[in-house]
């Protein structure tokens, strides 16, 4: 009985031991100097995405390893503008993942007067992340001023949806799909297309299946106050999105009813009667993203 007391102490201290050491780890984690945590996160951010930097104003950290950042700035290495930003990011990597030699980061994100939240997964060695998963929340697109660089035309609205993705390893290997859902969009042309200098969204849905640098466009609608429409076909990805291949149909048919409304639609209306075929225009685009090249069917 001595024996077995004697064992149940020890028990009891070495509990003890170990409970003091997690506290005095978690005392000084929390102490941690912001610019090491700030130093940390972006030589990992380089690792995960290279070619790109991410620059911070505060980094606090949790004594459960959890990354409290501010003023997240996206950047392309050589550039000055940011690509992405966001006002705060909590950042969770995950040790269990580490320990099996596995890279995985959850964050969540308040940026454009929306949320964000994300899972990313792997190898240590990795530079490709194996797995990506987002979930995007009432981003407000008026705000993401990069539009018109991406675009070239202003593009505004609330959008919503989810991205998944598995890169098996490899940017060009890797398969998903992306499903997001605009609502009041609305886009500034850069020119006047049939006397509209700009033209109601409305609602669009947009589903994609990537497979092996092909993305297949499955569902693509719009419904707007000049009409609806739809595009099907495929993408053909590059590592630089502006140069991938675009091989995209797609039918309009504008309201006839609405557009006899004002005056500007009635102009836009006799201007499209000597395309329109059984009350629709068809178009194809090809080209690339950064320069698409669209034609009359």
């Amino acid at each position: 009985m001595l024996i077995n007391g004697l064992k149940a102490v020890g028990r009891g201290w070495l509990g003890y031991c170990i409970w003091l050491i997690i506290v005095t780890a978690a005392a000084l984690i929390a102490r941690l100097p912001s610019d090491l945590a700030a130093d940390y996160l972006q030589d990992l951010f380089l690792e995960m995405v290279p070619g790109y930097h991410l620059a911070v104003t505060e980094v606090a950290v949790s004594p459960l390893l959890r990354l409290n950042v501010s003023g997240c700035r996206v950047v392309a290495n050589g550039t000055d503008e940011p690509l992405l930003q966001a006002d705060q990011v909590l950042v969770s990597p995950s040790l269990l993942a580490l320990c099996l030699g596995r890279k995985r980061i959850r964050f969540s994100a308040s940026a454009y007067g929306g949320n964000v939240q994300g899972d990313v997964l792997s190898r240590a060695d990795a530079v490709f992340p194996d797995q990506l998963s987002l979930q995007v929340r009432g981003i407000q697109l008026q705000r993401y001023h990069r539009t018109v660089t991406l675009l070239g035309s202003r593009l505004t609205g609330e959008v919503s949806g989810d991205i998944a993705y598995n890169g098996e390893g490899g940017f060009g290997d890797g398969t998903g799909h992306l499903k997001f859902r605009l609502r009041n969009g609305a886009i500034a042309l850069p020119e006047a297309i049939f006397g509209f200098t700009s033209f109601d969204l409305g609602e669009v849905n947009v589903a994609i299946e990537i497979n092996k640098r092909k993305a297949v466009v499955t569902s693509f609608s719009l419904a707007g106050r000049e009409g609806h429409g739809t595009i099907s076909g495929t993408v053909n990805m590059q590592q630089r999105l502006s140069r991938s291949r675009l091989s995209l149909k797609g039918e309009f048919e504008p309201d006839q009813h609405a557009l006899r409304e004002t005056a500007e639609g009635e102009t836009a209306l006799r201007m499209m009667q000597e395309i329109l075929r059984n009350g629709k225009i068809r178009i194809a685009v090809g080209g690339t993203v950064g320069q698409p090249e669209i034609r009359l069917l």
